[in-house]
């Protein structure tokens, strides 16, 4: 069985990154604290559950979330 193509054309999407420099960082076990900007979409959470499985404590990871839609406090 063969796939409808609902366009009449391929998209082709080439990487345009060249001669891209490696960042180094410190060992995580160099690090006081990680900081996870999390919104509880999949990547913050791929991003905790990256650190976990690579054996950070879970004592240093803090998860931030933002509050960017302009929500006053309410008193």
């Amino acid at each position: 069985m063969r796939q409808l193509s609902l366009f009449e054309f391929e998209l082709k999407i080439e990487n345009k990154v060249e001669n891209s420099k490696k960042v180094e960082l410190f060992p995580l076990d160099d690090y006081d604290h990680i900081i996870i900007s999390a919104s509880a979409g999949k990547d913050s959470m791929a991003c905790l559950f990256y650190l976990l499985d690579l054996g950070v404590p879970s004592k240093k990871i803090e998860l931030w979330h933002q509050s960017v839609d302009g929500v006053e406090n309410i008193t």
